[in-house]
């Protein structure tokens, strides 16, 4: 335990000589330092605290918490979790959680039970974890430049968004994952490349307020060479997504209300293959563009180059087909 008189102590491993410690540290004191050590069967946790680092440790099954206070950084580590890696919850301001690597465990990272605010999380790498980052309350932050991997496609997640978030997640990849990004809530993404999973998005949130897409001004993300690109259920503009083997399917509403937020789907085997509506999308260069269904509205949409079929509406009825620009395969 380090306690609020030790404020500003320095906890430094000796150089080329490995200290390995088997007791959780918490740290309670401000301005705490923890360097260069090696944690075997613990955890490090900062606890209402200001200041505070925790830089070039090992810890092996076991994590890092940073609950409530301020400005602490958890920076270089290597982390193989019993649970979750690197959480942070309480409501903890200003945290930095940058170039760390974590494997294994249920979470990579975690922000959880009042969440954080104002917090960094860059350029970290997740391996192997059942999801490697949730935001799971209410939180507020800067996501960018993480690499989140598992390599199984048979149920992990990669993120998983269950809480509003505000702030930017931008330009992460993330890959190898049953659910590349699991959208259950608000959040703004931008220029995220989401590839190799089983399901790139699974997006199930409705609207024009915070369905998939709507939140922020935002660049699209790149969602290609998954097998489903997306799982929608909810609402989505503004998407780049190409190499699919389906590019959509599910039961949402696709598309915006005008082309300037138009998905582009792309390139996929079967561009579109949903029940609800279809409105204000790019479908370019498919095996077949859209797949109707029965009682489906299909409008204002531009669809050009596809190989087999624009929209294929064998079988159906009460297809509303209206104001679509097609352009026949060259």
């Amino acid at each position: 335990l380090v306690e609020a008189d030790d404020a500003g102590v320095l906890i430094l491993g000796a150089p080329y000589v490995t200290a390995v410690l088997e007791d959780t540290i918490n740290v309670i004191a401000d301005g705490v330092v923890v360097r260069r050590l090696a944690f075997y069967d613990a955890d490090v946790q900062f606890v209402n605290t200001a200041g505070g680092a925790l830089v070039d440790t090992v810890i092996t099954h076991g994590g890092v918490l940073v609950h409530d206070g301020s400005a602490v950084q958890v920076v270089h580590n290597a982390v193989s979790p019993r649970t979750a890696g690197i959480a942070l919850s309480g409501g903890v301001t200003d945290a930095v959680i940058e170039y760390n690597l974590v494997v294994g465990g249920a979470f990579g990272l975690r922000l959880y039970s009042g969440g954080a605010v104002d917090a960094v999380l860059r350029g970290n790498r997740v391996r192997g974890s059942d999801v490697g980052l949730e935001l799971g309350d209410v939180s507020s932050a800067s996501v960018t430049g993480n690499d989140l991997y598992n390599g199984s496609l048979l149920g992990p997640r990669g993120l998983v968004i269950s809480a509003p978030f505000t702030g930017s997640i931008s330009e992460n990849e993330i890959h190898g994952w049953g659910v590349g990004v699991d959208y259950d809530a608000g959040a703004a993404l931008s220029g995220n490349r989401i590839r190799d999973n089983l399901t790139g998005v699974s997006a199930s949130v409705g609207g024009v307020v915070v369905g998939f897409g709507f939140v922020g001004d935002t660049e699209p993300n790149c969602i290609f060479d998954n097998i489903f690109g997306v799982q929608l259920s909810g609402r989505m503009q503004g998407q780049h997504i190409y190499r699919n083997v389906t590019g959509v399917m599910g039961s949402g509403f696709l598309g915006g209300e005008d082309l300037e937020h138009a998905n582009l789907i792309e390139n996929n085997g079967t561009g579109l293959n949903v029940t609800g509506t279809v409105q204000f999308n790019r479908v370019a260069r498919n095996g077949t563009g859209v797949r109707a269904v029965s009682g489906q509205l299909i409008a204002n949409n531009l669809l050009y180059r596809n190989e087999n079929h624009g929209v294929y509406a064998y079988g159906v009825t009460d297809v509303r087909i209206v104001h679509n620009t097609f352009y026949a395969p060259e």
